[in-house]
């Protein structure tokens, strides 16, 4: 049986994502209904182009031949966590200073 029409929008949608990208259900709901997006994922993790995260967090993940699937760094997943929340991320004392000073 061939792909679904939203799992085949979502897969087409993917090419134009970097690998690494932290994705939600909730940024491919221009393609059809919460749970049809769902199901689209989930499919999409069976034939292994997605990495399921957690309840509704998926990972494009980027592979190497060496150490396998390469997660991104902490900072892209809080990113991607602040995009869908429409919140800013902070970083903490020492970090927030250490940018501050190493940015020319």
């Amino acid at each position: 049986m061939g792909r679904s029409i939203i799992e085949n929008k979502i897969a087409n949608a993917l090419k134009s994502l970097p690998e690494g990208s932290v994705l939600f259900v909730d940024d491919f709901l221009d393609y059809g209904t919460p749970e049809s997006v769902k199901k689209a994922l989930l499919r999409l993790k069976e034939k292994e182009i997605l990495m399921r995260l957690a309840h509704g967090i998926y990972l494009y993940f980027k592979t190497e031949k060496g150490p396998g699937i390469l997660f991104p760094p902490i900072e892209d997943i809080s990113k991607a966590f602040a995009r869908l929340d429409k919140a800013s991320v902070v970083p903490p004392g020492i970090q927030a200073f250490n940018k501050i000073i190493l940015t020319p």
